[in-house]
């Protein structure tokens, strides 16, 4: 490659740093910081190749960081706020005597914080991140997360309070604050309703055959009859 190509090869991919930089809000401090790497790649274009394709590597990676960064602290933002709002729900709703829905929303609340310590334990380890989601991605994950995390501690409550599963495991005077625990449990993790759903579905289909069996025997006639 000549000099003259390569020099217009830096500057293509220059171009394409800062034209992804304007896409990721940043802070004064950070922008400054990014301002230096371009200007260290210009000048190490003209110095030193080699040198220059390591800036670049580095501005490269320090908008991965940027980007990422604001992600984890869209989640943080979202997942606080929308259990915010759901507390104000269930204080509003506890000031009427005569709501009926009041006991699916106090489950709901208790279910939301397990979701919300769902999200926060994600962010810290940065697992469950989508690392280049946009702003409204990240909203819509959120609110999905919370819908089913909300379902599976209402559900999971449900099946418990009908015995469904854990019966008997409980003590009568503790079964309050066992189901309080439950639904933050449900809702931190929704693979124990997908796993109750299945644990019902094979009881049901046994209950089944059982019941196909009974018809079946009780419709034979016996054979000294005739």
């Amino acid at each position: 490659m000549t000099n003259k190509g390569y020099l217009k090869y830096i500057q293509n991919q220059l171009d394409a740093l800062i034209c992804r930089s304007h896409m990721i809000p940043m802070n004064k401090k950070k922008k400054r910081q990014f301002d230096k790497l371009i200007k260290n790649v210009r000048f190490m274009s003209e110095k030193n190749k080699n040198e220059a394709q390591k800036y670049i590597k580095k501005a490269q990676e320090f908008l991965d960081r940027c980007e990422i960064a604001n992600i984890r602290k869209w989640n943080v933002e979202f997942g606080i706020g929308i259990f915010g709002i759901i507390v104000l729900i269930y204080l509003g709703m506890k000031s009427m005597s005569d709501c009926l829905w009041l006991e699916y929303i106090h489950i709901s609340c208790y279910g939301s914080a397990g979701v919300l310590l769902s999200i926060l334990k994600d962010t810290h380890i940065g697992s469950d991140i989508g690392y280049f989601d946009t702003k409204s991605e990240v909203f819509w994950k959120i609110i999905v997360k919370y819908v089913i995390g909300v379902f599976s501690a209402v559900f999971v409550i449900k099946a418990f309070k009908a015995g469904i599963f854990m019966k008997d495991f409980i003590a009568p005077e503790h079964n309050n604050e066992f189901i309080l625990l439950l639904a933050v449990v449900a809702g931190y993790s929704k693979d124990m309703m997908f796993s109750l759903v299945k644990k019902i579905e094979t009881r049901a289909v046994q209950m089944s055959e059982i019941a196909s069996k009974e018809t079946s025997r009780k419709g034979q006639t016996p054979m000294w009859s005739t």
